[in-house]
């Protein structure tokens, strides 16, 4: 704003002029003039400050906008350091990932200390980065501070990410290369952006479904002389358990269009019979036609109730199939929380999909007490056999040779310095290794590093029975290891693996008969029925040898737990070995005086047990009472289950879970409880439960834990 002097006339010369150009003395009307003006710009001034300005000074929201900001009239040498308070700040900072290895963040800002006075980052940060390696587990964020003056270098921050709040990223949350957003709240640092691109999975551990295909073959290109077979892999380590074979027409063909299918069972040769046969192998898919080529028309097709020769150049073979593994849970149920109802089972098992249920009407004849599986995913009901009375199944892993071998591997820690081609063994000394037992160990290959830049820290290893990897080796366990396992071996250090562990055991349910006879059924997760087979066993049973539940077999031997006759309680557990019928270890397990979550949980009643069950995969003891719906779950180290009983040592509490079954039945003793797992993987897959009364149930409830 300027300040203009007034103007006026001189009345008598008639003269115009400034008063600041007047040369005379001002008189005092032109004095009176000058102080008007001067009155009138203040409150002008006055006027424009309280417009612009609040009373302390500083500016009111909307009194500068962007329009009234020219380029470059604020530059960063105008703005004295910490003009602006950090507390009021919104804390933003691009952060280049400088890290070579998998997992881990890293990267450096200058001079942020000398420039906040702080020595930390404060709460409501915004973190960018883009970042420099896939993640394969839990990622730690870390910000160092460079002083460019002196070098010194100070962390600023160094946490685990996290999603949803307090949840480790998994495999795959963040890619190389991407653009993600950490917040820090002043505790946790969380990741914004995780999100990935839809997928649909089906996962192993669930249906451990594969496909393959579409294979294709032009009919023009195969042989005709010769061997006729010309083959394709499908990338499978079993045989396919379903494929579908079709032609496709490729360019029209008489009555045949461009993409029609048709059956490949429909073609036929000039001799009237198949033109083209298709065989599935282990790991490919093999395809001949007729080898009648004489003539022109040598390939017939369906048309208008006779037929028309097919142009093969007008036609491919088009193969897709997928491979099953049986033993395995159907996703159509794996879920689903089911009750049948039944007449006094004493008895249930699911495994796969299908239900067990061991119905004992009469304890004294066979012929009254069926044995019969319901298939969970269509109600269809298979008959068994008959067996006598009170039955309480068990399904156990069951191997002559009581061995282990090593099936496929994924990365828990991804290491460091590998190069593609390392073989790595499992770690430890001869004959043991990560709590496991063997004779020869596992051995795996480095497939792949990290953004392929090698040496570096893994991101695949072949599997096992991967043709393409060289030095592969299964391994022989008495003991399988616990996950993660340790490596030694190769250029680089620090890989860690999550090991599947196969055996070369079958899945058994055992039970043991009024009658003094142990039997077993070995599942085969179809409408199929199976073989009840009776086990000649040296020790004598008295007349209610449903007591026993088998857990373990080793060395030729049966082991498991007394749960009728001589009932356990929390506070008694014995173990016994079958064939002789006596205890096996000389001292009780006591579950009940040794943990307070136990007693408390159970309204400090040392009560008599429904459930005693051994996961020799996952080292859990499940435990569960009458006259309760909770099952206590405990870990116990490694070994097998005998070498763990009578050594003076307690297993580790875990945590109590409930069992969605409820119902009351007529006698308790003759109640069941039994977790489903998968033999191979150790993984529970549900709970099932008998009530055995006249009107009695059998449910199947999903296994879910935290």
């Amino acid at each position: 704003m300027s300040i203009t002097l007034r103007n006026t006339s001189d009345t008598t010369t008639s003269q115009t002029y400034d008063y600041a150009s007047k040369t005379t003395p001002l008189t005092s009307t032109e004095v009176d003039k000058n102080f008007i003006t001067l009155k009138q710009k203040c409150d002008e001034l006055a006027t424009d400050y309280t417009t612009t300005f609040n009373a302390d000074g500083s500016l009111k929201d909307g009194a500068v906008t962007s329009v009234s900001i020219t380029d470059n009239s604020v530059t960063a040498t105008k703005i004295k350091d910490r003009s602006v308070d950090w507390a009021e700040q919104r804390n933003v900072i691009y952060l280049t990932d400088t890290s070579t290895t998998a997992n881990k963040v890293e990267g450096t800002i200058n001079n942020y200390s000398a420039n906040s006075s702080l020595t930390a980052l404060p709460a409501n940060t915004i973190i960018y980065f883009k970042a420099a390696n896939k993640n394969t587990a839990s990622v730690t964020l870390t910000i160092k501070d460079l002083n460019t003056s002196t070098s010194n270098t100070s962390t600023l921050l160094s946490l685990d990410l996290t999603k949803q709040k307090d949840v480790p990223l998994g495999a795959d949350d963040i890619k190389a290369g991407g653009i993600y957003v950490a917040f820090y709240d002043g505790t946790t640092i969380q990741l914004v952006n995780t999100l990935q691109d839809p997928t649909v999975e089906v996962k192993e551990s669930i249906s451990r479904v594969q496909t393959f295909g579409p294979l294709e073959w032009d009919v023009s290109a195969l042989p005709t002389t010769g061997d006729l077979f010309d083959a394709r892999e499908t990338n499978l380590s079993e045989h396919p358990t379903t494929i579908t074979a079709m032609l496709k027409c490729i360019g029209g063909d008489d009555a045949y269009a461009d993409g029609d299918l048709v059956p490949i069972a429909l073609a036929t040769d000039k001799s009237g019979d198949v033109a083209f046969t298709v065989i599935a192998q282990q790991t490919e898919i093999k395809v001949a036609r007729s080898n009648e080529t004489a003539d022109s028309d040598a390939l017939k097709l369906p048309k208008d109730g006779g037929t028309q020769s097919l142009n093969p150049v007008k036609w491919k073979v088009v193969v897709r199939g997928t491979y099953q593994n049986d033993s395995t849970y159907s996703p159509a149920y794996v879920d689903r929380d089911l009750s049948y109802p039944a007449a006094y089972p004493c008895g249930g098992v699911t495994t796969g999909n299908y239900l067990y249920i061991f119905s004992s009407q009469s304890r004294n004849n066979p012929a009254s007490n069926p044995i019969y599986k319901i298939n969970l995913v269509t109600n269809k009901v298979i008959y068994i056999g008959t067996t006598y009375g009170y039955q309480n199944p068990a399904t156990i892993q069951h191997s002559d040779s009581n061995s282990f071998h090593a099936a496929n591997v994924s990365i828990n820690d991804a290491g460091s310095n590998y190069k593609v081609g390392d073989i790595v063994t499992i770690a430890g000394s001869s004959g043991t290794s990560e709590g496991g037992t063997f004779s020869a160990a596992a051995k795996f290959v480095v497939k792949k590093i990290v953004n392929n830049a090698a040496p570096g820290p893994v991101e695949t290893m072949y599997s096992v029975d991967d043709s393409e990897g060289v030095g592969q080796l299964s391994g022989t366990y008495t003991v399988p290891p616990t996950n993660p396992v340790g490596t030694t071996g190769g250029n680089g250090t620090g890989l860690k693996l999550i090991v599947n562990w196969t055996t070369a055991a079958v899945a058994r349910t055992y039970w043991t008969d009024y009658d003094g006879g142990l039997h077993y059924i070995e599942p085969n997760n179809s409408d199929y029925p199976e073989s009840v087979t009776k086990v000649e066993a040296t020790g004598t049973f008295d007349g209610a040898s449903y007591i026993f539940n088998v857990q373990a077999f080793e060395s030729s031997k049966y082991y498991g737990f007394d749960l009728a006759k001589s009932p356990a309680t929390f506070k008694t557990i014995h173990l016994y070995d079958i064939s002789s019928a006596v205890a096996f270890n000389t001292s009780a397990l006591n579950l009940f005086d040794t943990y307070d979550a136990v007693r408390n949980l159970e309204g400090n009643v040392d009560k008599e047990l429904e459930c005693l069950q051994w996961n020799p995969i996952k080292k859990r003891l499940y435990v569960s009472a009458r006259r309760s719906n909770l099952m206590h779950i405990f870990t116990w180290g490694s070994g097998s289950l005998t070498s763990l009983f009578g050594l003076g040592s307690n297993p580790t509490y875990e945590k109590t879970i409930g069992i969605p079954a409820a119902g009351e039945s007529d006698r308790l003793t003759i109640d069941t409880v039994h977790v489903d797992w998968d033999i191979d993987t150790g993984e529970e897959k549900s709970i099932t439960v008998t009530r055995y009364q006249e009107n009695g149930s059998v449910t199947r409830a999903a296994w879910k834990e935290d």
